[in-house]
Formats: C-alpha cells, structure tokens, sequence
C-alpha cells in the first residue's frame, strides 16, 4: 500500500502545486498547500469574512509589508502531512473494495489522487468506472473516466490520469521508469 500512496503524493504534488496561502480551488472552495479542502466551519467563515473585506490576499507577495497582518501561511512540511494523513485515510477505506484492491499501485495511486481531488464519496459514484475496473478493462475504465462532470471540470487532468490508467503507468509524476 505504501507504493500507492507514494504513487499519489508525486501525482498529487504535481497536479495540486503547493500555496502556502488560502485560495478557493476551481469549485470554490477553501484550500490551502497541496489542495487541501479547509473544512472547519468556523475557519471558513473567518476566511469568508476576510475576503468580504479585502484584507486576505490571495496571493501575498514576497516581503510583505502591507496594511494589517501577513496573510495566514502553512508551511511544505505541514501541507505535505496534512496531505499525506488524508491519502492514507482514503487508501484505509478504499482497500476494503474489492476493485481497489486487484489493482497495481500505479492504478491504485490514480484512484487515490482522484478521491483527492474530489472527495472518496464523489469517487465511488464511478459506477461505470468501478465496474470496468472489476473486469479488468482498464482502457474501458479510463474511458469512462473521461465520461464524467469531473472531466469537465479539470480536463487536462483527467486526461493524464485516464491514460495512466490505461496503461498503468505513473512515470510521468513519478520520474520513474515504467516496468
């Protein structure tokens, strides 16, 4: 399980970059390091009412010397656990799925990146994808990715990751050479 989650960071680090500051991810939502979703009510609400009246800035520049406190920051080292503890969190749950489970880690850690990105709930409503997967037609699988609102929404993405699905290969968020 490790080489999936491993697997998922590279493919997450890449995809998500790192902001130390909060900004509101493509479906508006409060984020922060690599596309962390800020779900604690009472922060959110903070962040809501600093945007309203415009002192958070959501891309502070270097040396900031502007009216009021610096921006809220995280650092990489704790954006890199907060992202970590929910990959494994994910894996935890989704090695119980049968479907999951017969895959390789490269497979594995694409499906991991995409419940990620779109929560775990959101992932298992794949019925098509999920049911290729448990054939093992991997090419149907990532056909039916790309069948999808998330497809939509991120498209270049989506397309990388189907293709790694479809071949199994992760080398290009890895650096490692495809066996």
């Amino acid at each position: 399980m490790s080489k999936s989650i491993d697997g998922a960071l590279a493919i997450l680090r890449a995809e998500e970059g790192f902001r130390p500051w909060p900004y509101r991810c493509s479906s508006g939502v409060w984020t922060i390091g690599y596309g962390t979703a800020i779900e604690w009510d009472l922060l959110s609400d903070t962040l809501n009412a600093l945007e309203a009246e415009g002192t958070l800035s959501a891309s502070p520049s270097p040396g900031y010397r502007g009216p009021g406190p610096e921006p809220m920051r995280i650092n990489a080292g704790l954006a890199e656990a907060l992202m970590r503890q929910r990959v494994a969190a994910d894996a935890a749950a989704l090695i119980k799925y049968s479907w999951f489970a017969a895959q390789a880690p490269e497979r594995q850690a694409i499906l991991l990146s995409m419940a990620y990105q779109m929560g775990l709930p959101d992932l298992l409503l794949f019925r098509r994808t999920i049911a290729a997967l448990e054939g093992g037609n991997h090419t149907e699988a990532a056909r039916e990715m790309l069948n999808s609102r998330w497809a939509l929404q991120t498209p270049s993405r989506a397309q990388r990751q189907a293709e790694a699905m479809r071949t199994g290969d992760i080398s290009h968020w890895t650096g490692e050479v495809a066996q």
